[in-house]
């Protein structure tokens, strides 16, 4: 997918990453596998030649704003 994006002449990339979602609560540690995967996606990039944005700016609150299938009625 990412070499495909590169393909069509994008020289950068967003990679957005919530990490509270990923987070201990207690240790406030983050899931070392989910930080590997974040690695892994933004290498990926990376050995395509995309700048990336690692944007750890979560806006979770704008899939609420979609209406579902009762508000449609």
């Amino acid at each position: 997918m990412i070499k495909g994006y590169k393909d069509c002449g994008f020289g950068v990339m967003r990679l957005p990453v919530a990490w509270s979602n990923m987070m201990d609560k207690e240790t406030y540690t983050i899931s070392p596998d989910y930080v590997a995967r974040v690695k892994e996606v933004l290498n990926w990039a990376l050995d395509s030649d995309l700048y990336v944005i690692l944007n750890i700016h979560y806006d979770n609150g704008w899939f609420s704003d979609f209406a579902d299938d009762k508000k449609r009625d």
